[in-house]
């Protein structure tokens, strides 16, 4: 029997063994954010996955933050790249994972700017935009959320423990009308029902 912490470490040093020399990634950047301590975290990705960073402040001489960017500077002798959500990159570094989370991630080494924007994001503000103009996000069309539901909907098996413990949930709660779909929770035909 391993604990925990030795399962993680086996997977870290895995992990570590496919790049010890470094790897070289491209992607959007997505969850932008720099902590107090001056750590900058993001993930990028692509259409299919996504993959988290880190560029510890020890590995920038510099940043400024503006208009909802982070100009980075790498190196005293470098230019400032800016950084923003859905930009496309390329990132320098070695991956590695962060045992309390259980999750592989790459310590950046450096940054290149490929293409202001990326494609995942450039379709996305598309398709804001056509959403905008036919007028879904006009505030007229908002109808004001309920203080409390009139009837809810329960999709869950009709013998399991979830559903015994929503009717006393609602036991509690008489005003609200709840109504059960019984569907099969486990299983092959599970995800068809």
């Amino acid at each position: 029997i391993y604990s925990v912490t030795e399962i993680s470490h086996w997977i870290q040093r895995a992990v570590q063994g496919i790049s010890e020399t470094g790897i070289r990634v491209r992607g959007e950047i997505t969850n932008l954010s720099l902590s107090r301590a001056g750590h900058l975290y993001f993930d990028i990705k692509d259409e299919n996955a996504g993959l988290s960073a880190v560029l510890f402040r020890n590995s920038y001489s510099g940043i400024t933050q503006g208009q909802g960017k982070l100009l980075l500077k790498i190196s005293s002798n470098s230019d400032s790249i800016a950084l923003e959500q859905g930009k496309s990159i390329v990132v320098e570094g070695d991956l590695t994972t962060y045992p309390k989370a259980s999750k592989y991630q790459i310590l950046v080494a450096g940054i290149e700017s490929k293409d202001d924007i990326g494609e995942l994001h450039r379709r996305y503000l598309e398709l804001r935009e056509k959403l905008e103009k036919a007028g879904y996000f006009d505030s007229t069309h908002k109808k004001p959320i309920p203080l409390y539901p009139e009837r809810v909907a329960i999709l869950t098996s009709q013998s399991g423990a979830a559903i015994k413990d929503m009717e006393d949930v609602f036991k509690t709660i008489p005003l609200i009308e709840t109504v059960l779909f019984p569907v099969i929770v486990q299983g092959e035909k599970a995800a068809a029902d």
